[in-house]
């Protein structure tokens, strides 16, 4: 029986450029012939498959946006896929706290297109610290049901 073996995306598979090196994919392949192969991320299922496409491995697990969206085999239509179910509520709060901030900055920011959480790219030009302070202000209701990471 095959183990699953999981690799997050960003800074782990991927340099910080976002490719994943060619020895790397190399060792991808080498180890599926004994284990699954399975990325996690924080990004969507649709970049995961273009990521999946380039890696050839056919039966790779994706599991998308912290793991809430989940495929098998990577190929489509997939034989399996797992959506987490979230409160409506929550969606729907999720949807308006990111089109707020979208309203507000424009093109300032850039907001990542998933649909269990708020990620934002930030232009140089923006006031970080003004940004922030306003997306605190959207989401603290929600306070203790998020982590906040910040990288800069």
């Amino acid at each position: 029986m095959k183990k699953l073996l999981l690799f997050d995306f960003d800074g782990t598979l991927a340099t910080a450029e976002g490719s994943i090196p060619f020895e790397t994919i190399q060792e991808l392949k080498r180890l599926s012939v004994n284990y699954y192969i399975g990325i996690i991320s924080g990004r969507t299922l649709s970049f995961l498959s273009g990521i999946a496409r380039q890696i050839e491995i056919e039966d790779i697990i994706l599991l998308g946006e912290q793991g809430a969206h989940i495929i098998y085999p990577s190929s489509l239509p997939p034989e399996m896929s797992l959506k987490l179910s979230l409160d409506n509520k929550l969606m729907n709060s999720l949807n308006k706290i990111r089109t707020t901030l979208e309203d507000k900055y424009g093109t300032l920011i850039f907001s990542h297109p998933t649909f269990t959480n708020l990620g934002f790219f930030l232009n140089k030009n923006i006031d970080i610290e003004e940004f922030k302070l306003d997306f605190l202000e959207h989401i603290k209701d929600y306070i203790d049901l998020v982590n906040i990471y910040h990288q800069i």
